[in-house]
């Protein structure tokens, strides 16, 4: 049933889906052992597109809470190249993507592993700026759980300005939704965690141009307000933040922007907000 649930056979396919929706941990490992993963991973690689959708479906849910299924799943080398490869198929295949890479990444060997996939990361960053609304939370949330996971992920992300403008987009976007725009903060706020890349985010202008935007929104986004005032406190070699509580619960922003000039000196540029939380 698993292999003509990813192949030619309408009726098998939901049932397959269907059959990991609800299991528990325990379940979904003894389901890996007995060979599903490898049927799954068969039609994922080989399977028409139909079928690859499915079985990736399946194969996210059964790798959600098990980390033994995540190990299988890694020592099989051609399967995550093939599960990013549905994001550029259909909407469909791009949201199924990301569900089963965010299920995936919270194993750090498969951080590194994606970031050694050639245009994974790129892949990923057109989720965030091309999906459909629940496939750009979950493409976000992907880089946020991938840059918590060390220094050598965070390297990886940074070093695509297109990932870095997608999730600033997305961070000061009125027309996304709450959580999107908070896993993105939230990944900007993982990276500037990692002193190797604050610079990089300083000539994004990730303070100005994602941060600001938040910390002066007149509509209530506590999550992104505090998301946003962590990357800014984060990123503090170039960059400094003040913040006074006043007595009308009003949160008063002072960010000196410091740049180094000719000889030596230094050139500053003041800017202030004040946020009424």
């Amino acid at each position: 049933m698993l292999l003509r649930a990813g192949c030619s056979s309408d009726q098998s396919r939901p049932t397959q889906v269907a059959l990991t929706n609800n299991t528990s941990m325990d379940e979904d490992t003894l389901v890996g052992r007995s060979g599903a993963l490898e049927a799954l991973a068969h039609v994922i690689c080989k399977g028409n597109e139909e079928g690859k959708v499915a079985a990736a479906s399946a194969l996210a849910n059964l790798i959600a809470n098990s980390e033994a299924n995540k190990k299988m799943i890694i020592a099989m080398p051609d399967v995550i190249p093939a599960i990013l490869n549905l994001s550029t198929m259909s909407e469909k295949g791009a949201a199924v993507s990301a569900r089963a890479l965010l299920n995936l990444v919270s194993n750090k060997e498969a951080v590194l592993l994606v970031c050694k996939i050639d245009g994974a990361i790129t892949k990923l960053g057109k989720l965030v700026s091309t999906g459909r609304m629940d496939t750009k939370e979950d493409a976000a949330r992907v880089f946020n759980t991938m840059v918590a996971q060390g220094k050598e992920a965070c390297t990886q992300v940074a070093k695509h300005d297109q990932v870095l403008h997608a999730l600033k987009s997305v961070a000061r976007a009125n027309n996304c939704t709450g959580e999107a725009r908070l896993w993105a903060l939230s990944a900007l706020q993982g990276l500037s965690r990692c002193t190797r890349v604050r610079q990089t985010l300083l000539r994004q202008q990730i303070v100005e141009e994602a941060c600001l935007p938040v910390l002066t929104a007149s509509n209530e986004m506590l999550g992104e307000w505090a998301e946003a005032m962590q990357v800014c406190v984060c990123v503090c070699v170039r960059v400094f933040v003040c913040v006074c509580v006043c007595v009308r619960v009003c949160a008063c922003v002072h960010v000196c922007e410091r740049e180094r000039v000719c000889g030596g000196a230094t050139k500053c540029r003041n800017k202030h907000v004040s946020v009424y939380v």
